[in-house]
């Protein structure tokens, strides 16, 4: 579909906003490392499903089953979904 000179070419333009990327990346981790960010600790297990994708990657999917698993080993779990509402079913 695209000529190999355009996908070199495509490359080339992307890497500068790639290593700005990786320095933003590196120096924040580098920041955790030093504590002069802290991290947030919860008093109770806690999972996150989601990524830097848009729609379409099954997180939905992937909560409902962990929902349904964990809802077996415990009493109490709960579910928040941000900026948009979740199209699974509603677990009591």
């Amino acid at each position: 579909m695209f000529s190999n000179w355009f996908l070199k070419s495509f490359r080339i333009l992307l890497l500068p906003f790639a290593l700005l990327y990786g320095a933003i990346v590196w120096l924040r981790n580098w920041m955790y490392d030093k504590n002069i960010l802290k991290a947030t600790s919860f008093g109770l297990p806690l999972i996150c499903v989601g990524n830097l994708s848009v729609g379409g990657t099954g997180k939905s999917p992937m909560t409902e089953y962990l929902v349904l698993h964990l809802k077996s080993r415990f009493k109490e779990n709960a579910t928040h979904s941000h900026h948009h509402p979740a199209k699974t079913i509603r677990h009591k």
